[in-house]
């Protein structure tokens, strides 16, 4: 006998006398505890025809029919019995999904890649002090072969990080006939609609909550969180900057997901893919994938004027710091002060900005001078006034005529 029960007994003694050790009566005494062959036949029924319902639910209407229904543990019982427990009845109601539920496999190779993010590894940050920095996997598998084209860890999930992660996809694999995505932002802007029509690659949208008709990609995705990420943990192999942590991933594609047997298809990636190389379509050699952001018209307005633009490197904002000034003075002075609720409301902000960028705004890059000058007025002896743009957003001062 456990020294608990004795003690149990002692409180109870102290509490109630011997009237307290006497054994008690079943708060449920008089209801059964089993189903009846009717009850059960009822219940199995009501749950196979309702599997996308929670039990608690058809408990309670069960129970308003029946008072005398067991308890809900008795239900639960019974339904593990019968092979209908959480687990199998979510199976069954995924089995009578149609269209993307279904098993899909694309004929050939570059014929259909499918691309997600996924949360990744944190870095530590560069100075060793302050707060862990996240990263994003952005990656591309081929549906055909199971092939990782590219995948690519940043520090954002963004338009950008995609964009990457595709130009360097198709500059090693070549250009897929179709691109399967979700309905996030960056899949689905003006931008990447016209970066692939520049392509000829057709854009497809997964439906909203649905999960498993990107199931390739996000299988992938566990594969890599198990394998690869899940080493990262030990202390000697945490990387220390996303460079590092981007040529683990390649090593690790390339030296075990590609060459591992993908029971799926019956061999590794690497080698199915190897099989379709002949039906892989080139990237047009005269196609300059770091301008298909523009329109073949607004290129067309370029080469007419003479006008021959001057490719930047990558990541050197520097070389262009006129036009990044710019673009963080009309943030940080204008655009940040406003909720903006229309491209009318947008395009009319911009307007007033420019104006008072050009005409009432000094630089100190040029000596505090206005870059439009022309409407000063030329008597330096008028009373100084002060203007304002936009509500008050933007103020500037002028001397008015004497």
């Amino acid at each position: 006998m456990a020294c608990r029960t004795l003690e149990d007994w002692w409180y109870d003694y102290r509490r109630g006398g011997f009237a307290a050790l006497h054994p008690k009566q079943r708060a449920d005494r008089g209801v059964p505890r089993v189903l009846s062959s009717e009850q059960e036949e009822k219940i199995l029924a009501s749950v196979r025809a309702n599997l996308g319902r929670p039990v608690k639910v058809l408990y309670r209407l069960w129970k308003e029919e029946d008072p005398r229904l067991p308890g809900l543990g008795v239900i639960y019982r019974t339904l593990r019995e019968h092979g209908l427990d959480a687990k199998t009845r979510s199976g069954l109601l995924r089995q009578g999904l149609s269209g993307p539920a279904k098993a899909f496999e694309a004929p050939l190779v570059n014929d259909l890649w499918m691309v997600d993010f996924s949360p990744g590894p944190f870095l530590p940050p560069s100075s060793g002090r302050g707060r862990m920095s996240p990263t994003h996997l952005c990656a591309i598998i081929d549906d055909h072969s199971r092939l990782i084209v590219h995948a690519q860890y940043h520090t954002a999930a963004d338009t950008r990080a995609f964009h990457h992660t595709l130009r360097e996809a198709i500059l090693r694999r070549g250009v897929p006939s179709k691109l399967y995505t979700d309905q996030g932002g960056p899949f689905i802007n003006d931008h990447t609609r016209l970066i692939c029509a520049n392509l000829g690659l057709r854009l497809l949208h997964a439906k909203p909550y649905h999960a498993w008709s990107k199931g390739k990609i996000e299988r992938f995705f566990r594969s890599l969180q198990q394998d690869f990420e899940s080493g990262l943990r030990q202390p000697d192999r945490k990387p220390r900057d996303l460079a590092e942590l981007n040529a683990g991933l390649a090593q690790w594609l390339q030296g075990v997901y590609h060459i591992r047997h993908h029971e799926g298809i019956g061999m590794s990636p690497g080698q199915r893919f190897a099989q379709g190389a002949p039906f892989v379509r080139p990237l047009d050699p005269d196609l300059d994938l770091p301008r298909l952001k523009f329109t073949p018209q607004f290129d067309k307005i370029l080469d007419d004027a003479g006008v021959k633009p001057v490719k930047l490197p990558a990541n050197s904002p520097n070389l262009n710091s006129y036009a990044e000034r710019y673009v963080l003075s009309i943030k940080s002075e204008c655009l940040n002060h406003f909720v903006i609720l229309g491209e009318t409301m947008l395009r009319r902000i911009i307007e007033n900005y420019n104006c008072h960028y050009h005409q009432e705004r000094n630089h100190q890059g040029r000596d505090n001078e206005l870059i439009d000058a022309a409407n000063l007025p030329e008597d330096s002896q008028g009373k100084i006034v002060k203007f304002s743009r936009l509500g008050g957003v933007l103020i500037y001062y002028e001397r008015q005529a004497a």
